[in-house]
């Protein structure tokens, strides 16, 4: 049974998996509906809408997922 999909580039409603320090990923969000926002918690505290290719996350991205129809 596949858990999820993974995709190549951002997708509405898929989650962005990050490399914060690598080789791990130790960061998830959801990409929002227009593919180049997403939505997190940082730390633990706050709940933030952020850029995709902004200097401090778009070379950290690892990859995007998202769950099977």
């Amino acid at each position: 049974k596949v858990l999820f999909h993974e995709l190549q580039k951002p997708e509405p409603w898929a989650l962005v998996l990050f490399k914060i320090r690598p080789p791990y990923v130790s960061h998830i969000g959801v990409v929002l509906e227009d593919g180049n926002k997403f939505i997190h918690i940082m730390r633990n505290t706050s709940v933030c809408i952020e850029r995709l290719d902004s200097l401090e996350w778009k070379n950290k991205v690892a990859g995007y997922l998202r769950l099977p129809e």
